[in-house]
Protein backbone atom coordinates (compact mmCIF):
# COMPACT_ATOMS: atom_id res chain seq x y z
CA UNK A 1 0.00 0.00 0.00
CA UNK A 2 1.27 3.53 -0.63
CA UNK A 3 1.11 6.51 1.80
CA UNK A 4 0.44 4.37 4.81
CA UNK A 5 1.83 1.04 3.63
CA UNK A 6 1.21 -1.83 5.96
CA UNK A 7 4.59 -2.14 7.64
CA UNK A 8 3.61 -4.60 10.31
CA UNK A 9 3.86 -7.84 8.34
CA UNK A 10 6.81 -10.15 9.00
CA UNK A 11 6.60 -13.71 7.75
CA UNK A 12 7.96 -16.59 9.80
CA UNK A 13 8.28 -20.05 8.31
CA UNK A 14 6.06 -22.71 9.84
CA UNK A 15 4.90 -26.09 8.70
CA UNK A 16 1.38 -26.15 7.30
CA UNK A 17 -0.35 -29.33 8.38
CA UNK A 18 -2.19 -30.85 5.41
CA UNK A 19 -4.21 -33.99 5.94
CA UNK A 20 -3.17 -36.02 2.95
CA UNK A 21 -0.57 -38.71 2.17
CA UNK A 22 1.64 -35.92 0.80
CA UNK A 23 1.85 -33.84 3.97
CA UNK A 24 5.67 -33.75 3.97
CA UNK A 25 5.72 -32.17 0.51
CA UNK A 26 3.76 -29.05 1.47
CA UNK A 27 5.67 -25.77 1.29
CA UNK A 28 6.27 -24.02 4.60
CA UNK A 29 4.68 -20.57 4.57
CA UNK A 30 2.66 -18.56 7.04
CA UNK A 31 -0.80 -17.09 6.58
CA UNK A 32 -2.30 -14.50 8.90
CA UNK A 33 -5.99 -13.90 9.56
CA UNK A 34 -7.58 -10.52 10.11
CA UNK A 35 -8.78 -10.62 13.74
CA UNK A 36 -12.52 -10.05 14.31
CA UNK A 37 -11.89 -7.13 16.68
CA UNK A 38 -10.78 -5.04 13.70
CA UNK A 39 -14.42 -4.87 12.69
CA UNK A 40 -15.02 -6.73 9.41
CA UNK A 41 -18.82 -6.73 9.03
CA UNK A 42 -19.19 -10.17 7.47
CA UNK A 43 -17.07 -13.28 6.88
CA UNK A 44 -18.04 -13.86 3.22
CA UNK A 45 -15.92 -11.76 0.84
CA UNK A 46 -16.94 -11.88 -2.85
CA UNK A 47 -14.57 -9.08 -3.98
CA UNK A 48 -11.47 -7.13 -2.87
CA UNK A 49 -10.33 -3.79 -4.31
CA UNK A 50 -7.32 -1.56 -3.67
CA UNK A 51 -8.10 2.07 -4.47
CA UNK A 52 -5.70 4.69 -5.85
CA UNK A 53 -4.84 5.85 -2.32
CA UNK A 54 -3.91 2.38 -1.12
CA UNK A 55 -7.02 1.68 0.95
CA UNK A 56 -8.46 -1.82 0.68
CA UNK A 57 -12.20 -2.26 0.11
CA UNK A 58 -13.94 -5.54 0.86
CA UNK A 59 -17.31 -6.40 -0.66
CA UNK A 60 -19.18 -8.56 1.84
CA UNK A 61 -22.63 -10.04 2.19
CA UNK A 62 -23.32 -7.48 4.91
CA UNK A 63 -22.02 -4.18 3.58
CA UNK A 64 -18.98 -2.47 2.11
CA UNK A 65 -15.83 -2.39 4.27
CA UNK A 66 -12.94 0.08 4.00
CA UNK A 67 -9.66 -1.07 5.56
CA UNK A 68 -6.77 1.21 6.56
CA UNK A 69 -4.50 -1.55 7.83
CA UNK A 70 -5.72 -1.34 11.42
CA UNK A 71 -9.51 -1.38 11.40
CA UNK A 72 -12.56 -1.33 9.15
CA UNK A 73 -15.12 1.34 8.40
CA UNK A 74 -18.42 -0.22 7.35
CA UNK A 75 -20.96 1.23 4.91
CA UNK A 76 -24.40 -0.36 4.98
CA UNK A 77 -27.91 0.24 3.78
CA UNK A 78 -30.05 2.60 5.85
CA UNK A 79 -33.73 2.38 4.77
CA UNK A 80 -34.27 5.98 5.86
CA UNK A 81 -31.33 7.36 3.83
CA UNK A 82 -31.37 7.10 0.03
CA UNK A 83 -27.70 8.15 -0.09
CA UNK A 84 -26.59 4.86 1.46
CA UNK A 85 -25.96 1.71 -0.58
CA UNK A 86 -29.12 0.00 -1.83
CA UNK A 87 -28.35 -3.49 -0.49
CA UNK A 88 -25.78 -5.02 1.85
CA UNK A 89 -25.24 -8.18 -0.22
CA UNK A 90 -22.44 -7.01 -2.54
CA UNK A 91 -21.15 -9.36 -5.24
CA UNK A 92 -18.76 -7.25 -7.31
CA UNK A 93 -16.71 -4.09 -6.88
CA UNK A 94 -14.59 -1.90 -9.20
CA UNK A 95 -13.15 1.64 -9.17
CA UNK A 96 -13.52 3.74 -12.32
CA UNK A 97 -11.14 6.28 -13.84
CA UNK A 98 -12.83 9.10 -11.93
CA UNK A 99 -12.31 7.39 -8.59
CA UNK A 100 -15.91 6.30 -7.97
CA UNK A 101 -16.60 2.81 -6.63
CA UNK A 102 -19.24 0.76 -8.43
CA UNK A 103 -20.97 -1.96 -6.42
CA UNK A 104 -23.09 -4.73 -7.87
CA UNK A 105 -25.56 -6.22 -5.41
CA UNK A 106 -28.02 -9.07 -5.16
CA UNK A 107 -31.58 -7.71 -5.34
CA UNK A 108 -30.36 -4.12 -4.91
CA UNK A 109 -29.12 -3.27 -8.38
CA UNK A 110 -26.07 -1.10 -8.96
CA UNK A 111 -24.53 1.63 -6.78
CA UNK A 112 -22.05 4.39 -7.56
CA UNK A 113 -20.28 5.18 -4.30
CA UNK A 114 -18.25 8.35 -3.77
CA UNK A 115 -15.49 7.43 -1.29
CA UNK A 116 -14.81 11.11 -0.49
CA UNK A 117 -18.40 12.14 0.23
CA UNK A 118 -19.31 8.63 1.46
CA UNK A 119 -22.59 8.74 -0.46
CA UNK A 120 -24.12 6.38 -3.00
CA UNK A 121 -26.29 6.84 -6.09
CA UNK A 122 -28.54 3.89 -6.83
CA UNK A 123 -29.50 2.38 -10.20
CA UNK A 124 -32.24 -0.26 -10.23
CA UNK A 125 -34.56 -2.06 -12.63
CA UNK A 126 -37.74 -0.24 -13.64
CA UNK A 127 -40.03 -2.26 -15.88
CA UNK A 128 -41.48 0.97 -17.27
CA UNK A 129 -38.09 2.41 -18.18
CA UNK A 130 -36.16 0.68 -21.00
CA UNK A 131 -33.06 2.72 -20.09
CA UNK A 132 -32.91 1.19 -16.60
CA UNK A 133 -31.07 -1.96 -15.50
CA UNK A 134 -32.34 -5.24 -16.90
CA UNK A 135 -32.07 -6.85 -13.46
CA UNK A 136 -31.33 -5.92 -9.86
CA UNK A 137 -29.01 -8.93 -9.53
CA UNK A 138 -25.63 -7.56 -10.62
CA UNK A 139 -22.80 -10.11 -10.40
CA UNK A 140 -20.01 -8.62 -12.54
CA UNK A 141 -18.73 -5.19 -13.62
CA UNK A 142 -16.21 -3.88 -16.13
CA UNK A 143 -15.10 -0.40 -17.14
CA UNK A 144 -13.73 -0.64 -20.68
CA UNK A 145 -10.82 1.34 -22.08
CA UNK A 146 -13.40 3.57 -23.79
CA UNK A 147 -14.99 4.35 -20.41
CA UNK A 148 -18.15 2.30 -20.88
CA UNK A 149 -19.56 0.49 -17.87
CA UNK A 150 -20.51 -3.10 -18.63
CA UNK A 151 -22.90 -4.71 -16.15
CA UNK A 152 -23.34 -8.47 -15.96
CA UNK A 153 -26.59 -9.69 -14.41
CA UNK A 154 -27.54 -13.06 -13.03
CA UNK A 155 -30.40 -13.77 -15.42
CA UNK A 156 -30.85 -10.93 -17.92
CA UNK A 157 -27.55 -10.72 -19.79
CA UNK A 158 -25.41 -7.59 -20.06
CA UNK A 159 -26.22 -3.89 -19.84
CA UNK A 160 -23.91 -1.14 -21.09
CA UNK A 161 -24.31 2.12 -19.16
CA UNK A 162 -23.44 5.69 -20.02
CA UNK A 163 -21.88 6.75 -16.73
CA UNK A 164 -22.62 10.46 -17.11
CA UNK A 165 -26.38 10.05 -17.59
CA UNK A 166 -26.74 6.80 -15.67
CA UNK A 167 -28.83 5.40 -18.53
CA UNK A 168 -28.46 2.01 -20.14
CA UNK A 169 -27.65 2.58 -23.78
CA UNK A 170 -27.38 -1.04 -24.87
CA UNK A 171 -28.70 -4.44 -23.77
CA UNK A 172 -27.12 -7.77 -24.74
CA UNK A 173 -29.39 -10.76 -24.18
CA UNK A 174 -29.45 -14.40 -25.15
CA UNK A 175 -31.54 -15.07 -28.26
CA UNK A 176 -31.96 -18.81 -28.92
CA UNK A 177 -32.71 -18.02 -32.58
CA UNK A 178 -29.48 -16.08 -33.06
CA UNK A 179 -26.20 -17.98 -32.74
CA UNK A 180 -24.28 -14.68 -32.78
CA UNK A 181 -26.05 -13.40 -29.66
CA UNK A 182 -25.00 -13.86 -26.04
CA UNK A 183 -24.89 -17.57 -25.20
CA UNK A 184 -26.48 -17.35 -21.72
CA UNK A 185 -28.29 -14.82 -19.51
CA UNK A 186 -26.35 -15.63 -16.34
CA UNK A 187 -23.11 -13.62 -16.37
CA UNK A 188 -20.36 -14.36 -13.85
CA UNK A 189 -17.39 -12.39 -15.09
CA UNK A 190 -16.46 -9.69 -17.61
CA UNK A 191 -12.92 -9.08 -18.87
CA UNK A 192 -11.36 -6.82 -21.50
CA UNK A 193 -8.05 -8.02 -22.90
CA UNK A 194 -5.12 -5.96 -24.17
CA UNK A 195 -6.63 -5.87 -27.67
CA UNK A 196 -9.99 -4.48 -26.53
CA UNK A 197 -11.86 -7.79 -26.92
CA UNK A 198 -14.52 -8.42 -24.27
CA UNK A 199 -14.65 -11.89 -22.72
CA UNK A 200 -17.79 -13.05 -20.92
CA UNK A 201 -17.96 -15.93 -18.46
CA UNK A 202 -21.43 -17.47 -18.25
CA UNK A 203 -23.13 -19.86 -15.86
CA UNK A 204 -23.77 -22.80 -18.16
CA UNK A 205 -23.20 -21.28 -21.59
CA UNK A 206 -19.41 -21.49 -21.68
CA UNK A 207 -17.10 -18.62 -22.61
CA UNK A 208 -18.13 -15.85 -25.00
CA UNK A 209 -15.89 -13.54 -27.05
CA UNK A 210 -17.32 -10.17 -28.08
CA UNK A 211 -15.66 -8.06 -30.75
CA UNK A 212 -16.84 -4.43 -30.42
CA UNK A 213 -15.97 -3.76 -34.08
CA UNK A 214 -18.44 -6.38 -35.34
CA UNK A 215 -20.91 -6.62 -32.47
CA UNK A 216 -20.83 -10.42 -32.76
CA UNK A 217 -20.50 -12.97 -29.96
CA UNK A 218 -18.40 -16.07 -30.55
CA UNK A 219 -18.96 -19.05 -28.26
CA UNK A 220 -16.57 -21.55 -26.72
CA UNK A 221 -18.41 -24.50 -25.19
CA UNK A 222 -17.44 -27.85 -23.74
CA UNK A 223 -17.52 -30.73 -26.20
CA UNK A 224 -16.96 -34.23 -24.83
CA UNK A 225 -15.63 -35.32 -28.20
CA UNK A 226 -13.10 -32.50 -28.42
CA UNK A 227 -10.21 -32.56 -25.88
CA UNK A 228 -9.24 -29.05 -27.01
CA UNK A 229 -12.56 -27.53 -25.98
CA UNK A 230 -13.15 -25.71 -22.71
CA UNK A 231 -13.41 -28.22 -19.87
CA UNK A 232 -16.72 -26.97 -18.42
CA UNK A 233 -19.54 -24.62 -19.42
CA UNK A 234 -19.77 -22.99 -16.00
CA UNK A 235 -17.05 -20.38 -16.32
CA UNK A 236 -15.64 -18.09 -13.64
CA UNK A 237 -13.13 -15.22 -13.65
CA UNK A 238 -10.57 -14.85 -16.43
CA UNK A 239 -7.01 -13.60 -16.13
CA UNK A 240 -4.46 -12.42 -18.69
CA UNK A 241 -0.96 -12.83 -17.28
CA UNK A 242 2.18 -10.77 -17.90
CA UNK A 243 3.15 -13.07 -20.79
CA UNK A 244 -0.18 -12.50 -22.53
CA UNK A 245 -1.58 -15.95 -21.72
CA UNK A 246 -5.28 -16.23 -20.99
CA UNK A 247 -6.33 -18.34 -17.99
CA UNK A 248 -9.93 -19.39 -17.48
CA UNK A 249 -11.40 -20.71 -14.24
CA UNK A 250 -14.32 -23.12 -14.29
CA UNK A 251 -16.72 -24.56 -11.75
CA UNK A 252 -16.10 -28.27 -12.15
CA UNK A 253 -13.52 -28.33 -14.92
CA UNK A 254 -10.43 -26.99 -13.17
CA UNK A 255 -8.12 -24.43 -14.76
CA UNK A 256 -7.91 -23.81 -18.51
CA UNK A 257 -5.14 -22.18 -20.52
CA UNK A 258 -6.70 -20.65 -23.60
CA UNK A 259 -4.82 -20.25 -26.90
CA UNK A 260 -6.67 -17.37 -28.54
CA UNK A 261 -5.06 -17.95 -31.93
CA UNK A 262 -6.12 -21.57 -32.29
CA UNK A 263 -9.22 -21.29 -30.11
CA UNK A 264 -8.19 -24.34 -28.10
CA UNK A 265 -7.96 -24.98 -24.37
CA UNK A 266 -5.57 -26.97 -22.22
CA UNK A 267 -7.10 -28.05 -18.93
CA UNK A 268 -5.44 -28.66 -15.57
CA UNK A 269 -7.58 -30.83 -13.33
CA UNK A 270 -7.39 -32.46 -9.92
CA UNK A 271 -5.82 -35.92 -9.90
CA UNK A 272 -5.96 -37.87 -6.60
CA UNK A 273 -2.66 -39.62 -7.33
CA UNK A 274 -0.73 -36.43 -8.10
CA UNK A 275 0.08 -34.02 -5.24
CA UNK A 276 1.34 -31.46 -7.79
CA UNK A 277 -2.03 -31.23 -9.53
CA UNK A 278 -4.59 -28.55 -8.69
CA UNK A 279 -6.37 -29.15 -5.38
CA UNK A 280 -9.93 -28.97 -6.72
CA UNK A 281 -11.79 -28.72 -10.03
CA UNK A 282 -14.05 -25.99 -8.65
CA UNK A 283 -11.94 -22.84 -8.91
CA UNK A 284 -12.69 -19.13 -8.94
CA UNK A 285 -10.25 -16.18 -8.53
CA UNK A 286 -6.82 -15.98 -10.18
CA UNK A 287 -3.99 -13.45 -9.63
CA UNK A 288 -0.33 -13.29 -10.67
CA UNK A 289 2.58 -12.50 -8.37
CA UNK A 290 5.89 -10.72 -9.15
CA UNK A 291 7.60 -14.00 -10.05
CA UNK A 292 5.03 -14.98 -12.67
CA UNK A 293 3.27 -17.56 -10.49
CA UNK A 294 -0.51 -17.78 -10.51
CA UNK A 295 -2.41 -17.94 -7.23
CA UNK A 296 -5.71 -19.74 -7.63
CA UNK A 297 -8.58 -19.90 -5.18
CA UNK A 298 -10.54 -23.14 -5.06
CA UNK A 299 -13.80 -24.15 -3.48
CA UNK A 300 -13.21 -26.87 -0.93
CA UNK A 301 -9.42 -27.20 -1.20
CA UNK A 302 -8.02 -23.80 -0.25
CA UNK A 303 -5.36 -21.98 -2.23
CA UNK A 304 -3.04 -23.18 -4.99
CA UNK A 305 0.11 -21.62 -6.38
CA UNK A 306 0.79 -22.56 -9.99
CA UNK A 307 4.09 -22.19 -11.85
CA UNK A 308 3.26 -21.96 -15.59
CA UNK A 309 6.85 -22.92 -16.47
CA UNK A 310 6.83 -26.26 -14.65
CA UNK A 311 3.03 -26.65 -14.73
CA UNK A 312 3.13 -27.76 -11.09
CA UNK A 313 0.74 -26.73 -8.31
CA UNK A 314 1.47 -26.20 -4.61
CA UNK A 315 -1.56 -26.59 -2.36
CA UNK A 316 -2.27 -24.64 0.82
CA UNK A 317 -5.25 -25.88 2.82
CA UNK A 318 -6.82 -25.09 6.17
CA UNK A 319 -5.63 -27.11 9.13
CA UNK A 320 -7.64 -26.50 12.34
CA UNK A 321 -4.59 -27.54 14.38
CA UNK A 322 -2.32 -24.99 12.70
CA UNK A 323 -3.12 -21.28 13.33
CA UNK A 324 -0.70 -20.33 10.56
CA UNK A 325 -2.54 -22.23 7.85
CA UNK A 326 -5.04 -20.55 5.56
CA UNK A 327 -8.21 -19.86 7.55
CA UNK A 328 -10.74 -21.56 5.25
CA UNK A 329 -10.84 -23.80 2.17
CA UNK A 330 -13.57 -21.97 0.23
CA UNK A 331 -11.83 -19.06 -1.56
CA UNK A 332 -14.04 -16.39 -3.13
CA UNK A 333 -11.65 -13.52 -3.91
CA UNK A 334 -7.93 -12.73 -4.22
CA UNK A 335 -5.98 -9.49 -4.49
CA UNK A 336 -2.23 -8.83 -4.70
CA UNK A 337 -1.65 -5.28 -3.45
CA UNK A 338 1.10 -2.81 -4.34
CA UNK A 339 3.22 -4.11 -1.47
CA UNK A 340 2.96 -7.67 -2.85
CA UNK A 341 0.75 -8.78 0.03
CA UNK A 342 -1.72 -11.42 -1.09
CA UNK A 343 -5.21 -10.87 0.37
CA UNK A 344 -7.52 -13.87 0.43
CA UNK A 345 -11.27 -13.47 0.80
CA UNK A 346 -13.15 -16.58 1.86
CA UNK A 347 -16.78 -17.64 1.82
CA UNK A 348 -17.42 -17.92 5.52
CA UNK A 349 -14.21 -17.19 7.45
CA UNK A 350 -13.23 -13.63 6.61
CA UNK A 351 -9.83 -12.58 5.27
CA UNK A 352 -6.34 -14.13 5.30
CA UNK A 353 -3.16 -12.52 4.07
CA UNK A 354 0.25 -13.73 2.99
CA UNK A 355 3.55 -11.85 2.62
CA UNK A 356 6.20 -13.66 0.60
CA UNK A 357 9.55 -12.88 2.21
CA UNK A 358 11.45 -14.78 -0.46
CA UNK A 359 11.29 -11.79 -2.79
CA UNK A 360 14.76 -10.37 -3.34
CA UNK A 361 15.48 -7.12 -1.52
CA UNK A 362 17.17 -4.59 -3.79
CA UNK A 363 19.50 -1.96 -2.36
CA UNK A 364 19.92 1.50 -3.86
CA UNK A 365 22.51 4.01 -2.68
CA UNK A 366 24.39 7.14 -3.70
CA UNK A 367 27.29 6.62 -6.09
CA UNK A 368 29.52 9.65 -6.83
CA UNK A 369 30.50 8.03 -10.14
CA UNK A 370 26.91 7.65 -11.34
CA UNK A 371 24.57 10.60 -12.01
CA UNK A 372 21.64 8.14 -12.07
CA UNK A 373 22.07 7.01 -8.45
CA UNK A 374 20.51 8.55 -5.36
CA UNK A 375 21.82 12.01 -4.51
CA UNK A 376 22.42 11.12 -0.85
CA UNK A 377 22.31 8.00 1.34
CA UNK A 378 20.46 9.60 4.24
CA UNK A 379 16.81 9.09 3.21
CA UNK A 380 14.19 10.81 5.35
CA UNK A 381 11.00 10.61 3.22
CA UNK A 382 9.62 8.18 0.62
CA UNK A 383 6.37 8.82 -1.25
CA UNK A 384 4.58 7.06 -4.12
CA UNK A 385 2.46 9.53 -6.09
CA UNK A 386 -0.86 8.94 -7.84
CA UNK A 387 0.96 7.99 -11.06
CA UNK A 388 3.00 5.29 -9.32
CA UNK A 389 6.25 7.28 -9.36
CA UNK A 390 8.50 7.06 -6.30
CA UNK A 391 9.81 10.31 -4.78
CA UNK A 392 12.62 10.24 -2.22
CA UNK A 393 13.53 13.07 0.12
CA UNK A 394 17.10 13.08 1.41
CA UNK A 395 19.01 14.87 4.15
CA UNK A 396 21.01 17.56 2.36
CA UNK A 397 20.67 15.90 -1.04
CA UNK A 398 17.34 17.34 -2.14
CA UNK A 399 14.60 15.44 -3.96
CA UNK A 400 14.97 12.28 -6.06
CA UNK A 401 12.56 10.83 -8.61
CA UNK A 402 13.12 7.11 -8.68
CA UNK A 403 12.19 4.74 -11.52
CA UNK A 404 11.66 1.32 -9.93
CA UNK A 405 11.62 -0.52 -13.25
CA UNK A 406 14.93 0.89 -14.49
CA UNK A 407 16.46 1.24 -11.01
CA UNK A 408 17.56 4.78 -11.87
CA UNK A 409 17.19 8.05 -10.02
CA UNK A 410 16.91 11.68 -11.13
CA UNK A 411 17.92 14.21 -8.50
CA UNK A 412 16.59 17.74 -8.02
CA UNK A 413 18.73 19.77 -5.67
CA UNK A 414 17.63 23.25 -4.63
CA UNK A 415 20.80 25.14 -5.32
CA UNK A 416 19.54 28.65 -4.58
CA UNK A 417 18.50 28.97 -0.96
CA UNK A 418 16.79 32.13 0.20
CA UNK A 419 18.37 34.09 3.02
CA UNK A 420 17.04 32.86 6.34
CA UNK A 421 15.63 29.66 4.83
CA UNK A 422 18.62 27.35 4.67
CA UNK A 423 17.83 23.65 4.81
CA UNK A 424 15.76 23.43 1.60
CA UNK A 425 17.63 20.27 0.59
CA UNK A 426 16.89 18.62 3.94
CA UNK A 427 13.50 17.06 3.21
CA UNK A 428 11.46 15.59 6.08
CA UNK A 429 8.15 14.80 4.38
CA UNK A 430 6.47 14.74 0.94
CA UNK A 431 2.84 15.29 -0.07
CA UNK A 432 1.28 14.84 -3.55
CA UNK A 433 -1.70 17.13 -4.22
CA UNK A 434 -2.72 15.26 -7.44
CA UNK A 435 -2.76 18.60 -9.30
CA UNK A 436 0.78 18.32 -10.59
CA UNK A 437 2.69 19.50 -7.53
CA UNK A 438 4.61 17.92 -4.70
CA UNK A 439 4.79 19.73 -1.38
CA UNK A 440 8.01 19.21 0.55
CA UNK A 441 8.37 19.71 4.27
CA UNK A 442 11.93 20.77 5.01
CA UNK A 443 14.20 21.09 8.02
CA UNK A 444 14.56 24.86 8.63
CA UNK A 445 13.45 25.69 5.06
CA UNK A 446 9.66 25.82 5.49
CA UNK A 447 7.23 24.43 2.91
CA UNK A 448 8.53 24.05 -0.64
CA UNK A 449 6.56 23.42 -3.83
CA UNK A 450 7.93 21.19 -6.60
CA UNK A 451 6.33 21.17 -10.09
CA UNK A 452 6.40 17.60 -11.41
CA UNK A 453 5.66 18.46 -15.06
CA UNK A 454 8.86 20.40 -15.62
CA UNK A 455 11.00 19.24 -12.70
CA UNK A 456 11.45 22.67 -11.13
CA UNK A 457 10.94 24.11 -7.69
CA UNK A 458 8.08 26.54 -7.17
CA UNK A 459 7.41 28.90 -4.32
CA UNK A 460 9.03 28.51 -0.93
CA UNK A 461 6.76 29.32 2.04
CA UNK A 462 8.66 30.45 5.12
CA UNK A 463 7.75 31.96 8.46
CA UNK A 464 7.44 35.75 8.53
CA UNK A 465 7.11 37.33 11.98
CA UNK A 466 5.26 40.31 10.49
CA UNK A 467 2.72 38.18 8.57
CA UNK A 468 0.17 36.22 10.66
CA UNK A 469 -0.92 34.32 7.51
CA UNK A 470 2.56 32.90 6.90
CA UNK A 471 3.51 29.40 8.02
CA UNK A 472 4.03 29.24 11.78
CA UNK A 473 7.51 27.68 11.64
CA UNK A 474 10.20 26.65 9.15
CA UNK A 475 10.63 23.16 10.61
CA UNK A 476 7.95 21.10 8.77
CA UNK A 477 7.49 17.49 9.89
CA UNK A 478 4.25 16.25 8.32
CA UNK A 479 1.73 17.13 5.59
CA UNK A 480 -1.70 15.61 5.00
CA UNK A 481 -4.90 16.38 3.11
CA UNK A 482 -8.38 15.90 4.58
CA UNK A 483 -11.61 14.89 2.82
CA UNK A 484 -12.50 18.54 2.13
CA UNK A 485 -9.24 19.21 0.34
CA UNK A 486 -7.63 21.17 3.17
CA UNK A 487 -3.86 20.70 3.52
CA UNK A 488 -2.67 20.32 7.11
CA UNK A 489 0.95 21.15 7.84
CA UNK A 490 2.57 20.09 11.11
CA UNK A 491 5.53 22.18 12.26
CA UNK A 492 7.79 22.49 15.27
CA UNK A 493 5.63 25.43 16.37
CA UNK A 494 2.03 24.38 15.86
CA UNK A 495 -0.40 23.12 13.25
CA UNK A 496 -1.32 24.98 10.06
CA UNK A 497 -4.07 24.76 7.46
CA UNK A 498 -2.73 25.82 4.06
CA UNK A 499 -5.25 27.35 1.63
CA UNK A 500 -3.85 26.56 -1.82
CA UNK A 501 -6.05 29.16 -3.53
CA UNK A 502 -5.16 32.15 -1.34
CA UNK A 503 -1.71 30.73 -0.46
CA UNK A 504 -2.32 31.66 3.16
CA UNK A 505 -1.83 29.70 6.37
CA UNK A 506 -4.20 29.50 9.33
CA UNK A 507 -2.46 28.57 12.55
CA UNK A 508 -3.41 26.42 15.53
CA UNK A 509 -1.13 26.57 18.55
CA UNK A 510 -1.19 25.23 22.05
CA UNK A 511 -2.41 27.66 24.72
CA UNK A 512 -1.50 26.37 28.21
CA UNK A 513 -4.23 28.56 29.69
CA UNK A 514 -6.94 27.02 27.48
CA UNK A 515 -7.66 23.35 28.13
CA UNK A 516 -10.61 23.34 25.72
Amino acid sequence: MNKFRLKFFVCCLVVIGFHSPFKAQQEEIKFESIPPEQGLSNKSIPAILEDKYGFLWFATQDGLNKYNGYDFKVYQNDPSDSNTISNNNIFCLIQDKEGYLWLGTENGGLNRFDPNKEKAIRYTHDENNPASLSSDNVYSLLETKKGELWIGTWEAGIDVMDKESGKIKKHFRHDPKNEESLSEGGIWSLYEDKNGIIWISTWGGGLDRFDPSTGIFKHYRHDKKDPGSISNNIVGPLFEDSEGRMWVSTWGGGLNKFDRKSGTFKSYMYRPDDPKSIGSNRIWPIVEDWEGNLWIGTYGSGLCRFDPRTEKFHRFSHDPENPNSINYNDIWSLHLDRSNILWIGTEGAGVSKFVNISKQVDYYSADPESPLSLSQNSVRAVHEDSDGMLWIGTWNGGLNKFDLVAGKSTSFKHLEENEGSSGLDKIKCIFDDHNGSLWLGTYRGGLLEFIKSNGTYGKNYVHDKSDPTSISDNYVYCIQEDKRGNVWVGTLNGLNIFDRESRKFYRFKNDPANNK
